[in-house]
């Protein structure tokens, strides 16, 4: 077994295969046999085989998260999500109280924009153990689900100004959520986006807007560092000045009687 490890952290794999397959029939290393025997089969790209071993490792040892990260990481890249979807609901019945199926449920759901259903398994999380893993999870699925709001095309005005503030709500939770995790990259992403909703809604008070926008760019420009985030500091500058632009060209227009 400790060969197999090691032959497998040095990629040569069939080295490893041949030590780790003498562990298949050993009551107590088994589950980890299957488990790296999966690993090296992903990575050879026999997704199939890697899946059988991890199905099998699972039923062996269920409480162990790094094997249904393995298994879904699998059945991601392959872009079998209902699959996915459809074994880890099952293993939740199985196992209600691991919650590493709850996370990769709600990925899975984040990645197939079933945002919804992604909220709720983040959200049983938070119930059974409040932590800044799960309130990332939740963050990054209100982040995606207002960007998708943003980019969605519509030629109705109504339709899109209804799309810009649920994204602007979508940006204000996640910005929150971000910004209590101490998750500053995704807390300056979050307002960027609320920021920008807001210099977009095309109906309301378009100055109040604006000057919302301008705010907001501003202060998240204060909460980064030049050398750090370079691309995200010139896009909040070019931000703000475009927002001013926009502002300027509004108060100069000649009023109509």
């Amino acid at each position: 077994m400790n060969l197999g490890t090691h032959y497998l952290k040095s990629n040569k794999f069939d080295d490893a295969l041949k030590h780790l397959k003498l562990g298949l029939d050993d009551p107590i290393f088994s589950y980890d046999s299957h488990n790296k025997i999966g690993i090296i089969m992903a990575e050879k790209g026999e997704y199939n085989e890697a899946i059988t071993h991890f199905e099998i490792a699972i039923e062996l040892i269920p409480e162990i998260s790094e094997m249904y990260y393995n298994l879904i990481s699998v059945y991601r890249k392959i872009g079998r999500y209902e699959k996915a979807i459809e074994y880890l609901n099952k293993k939740k019945n199985e196992n209600p109280k691991i919650l590493e199926i709850y996370y990769q449920l709600g990925y899975i759901y984040l990645l197939n924009e079933q945002y919804s259903e992604a909220i709720k398994e983040a959200e049983e999380i938070l119930d059974k153990d409040p932590n800044d893993k799960a309130k990332n999870l939740i963050g990054s699925i209100y982040y995606f689900k207002g960007s998708e709001l943003f980019f969605l095309e519509t030629t109705d005005t109504n339709e899109r100004n209804e799309n810009l503030k649920n994204s602007i709500e979508c940006s204000e939770k996640s910005s929150k959520l971000f910004k209590e995790t101490n998750n500053n990259y995704m807390y300056v992403q979050s307002l960027n986006l609320l920021g920008l909703s807001y210099k977009n809604l095309p109906l309301g008070n378009k100055k109040e807007n604006l000057s919302k926008a301008i705010s907001i760019f501003k202060d998240t420009l204060k909460k980064l560092k030049k050398n750090e985030y370079p691309k995200d500091y010139n896009i909040l500058s070019n931000n703000i000045s475009n927002s001013k632009k926009m502002l300027d060209e509004l108060e100069e227009s000649p009023k109509t009687p």
